[in-house]
């Protein structure tokens, strides 16, 4: 059986010893941070080697377009930058900050 995994968000994306790893969270909203918004908690690491973020990248655009196609998503613009910045603020308080 397929395990199904609920994350809120993609939390930090860096790339360690070859290969890619991407932190995922969910929101706690039990738990507040010092700004009132629902702290978030660390859930899933996945860490692929280079390739497979090739492909999961490819999948991925195939999925949005499939999301527009149904007019459940708007395309972004302008395009998404090159490189995706740090993103400690998003696990700030949480555990999460490595």
């Amino acid at each position: 059986m397929t395990e199904n995994i609920f994350v809120d968000g993609l939390g930090k994306l860096h790339v360690a010893g070859g290969a890619a790893r991407l932190e995922f969270f969910v929101m706690l909203p039990s738990s507040q941070d010092a700004e009132g918004h629902p702290s978030v908690a660390p859930r899933l690491r996945v860490v692929m080697a280079p390739e497979a973020l090739i492909h999961l990248h490819a999948a991925m655009r195939g999925l949005v377009q499939q999301f527009v196609a149904r007019g459940i998503l708007r395309p972004m613009e302008p395009a998404l930058p090159e490189t995706v910045p740090e993103m400690p603020e998003v696990l700030a308080g949480a555990g999460g900050g490595r």
